[in-house]
């Protein structure tokens, strides 16, 4: 059995990484200082797809799986582990 991920998967991660490393990571010390969480950077999760990846796209959620649910989540917890950063 190959557990190997897809290239549609692998080019999945490399995105999120990147969204991460240029709208996450130069800022996300001064949001957990401030407990606040943008609503700008809401908006460009859903745009991306990014958010609604549990909800059906039938009911207006994102067409990925949920393996991909996964991917975006570990690389949005390993960025703030102690601080459980869902994305």
């Amino acid at each position: 059995m190959d557990f190997s991920f897809s290239k549609e998967l692998e080019l999945l991660r490399a995105s999120i990484e990147e969204f991460c490393k240029k709208g996450i990571d130069p800022r996300i010390c001064d949001w957990i200082k401030e407990r606040a969480f943008p609503r700008a950077l809401l908006e460009k999760l859903s745009r991306t797809g990014l958010t609604g990846m549990n909800i059906p796209e039938g009911l207006g959620g994102s067409p990925l799986d949920n393996v991909s649910q996964c991917c975006r989540r570990d690389l949005g917890e390993a960025r703030a582990p102690q601080y459980r950063l869902k994305l």
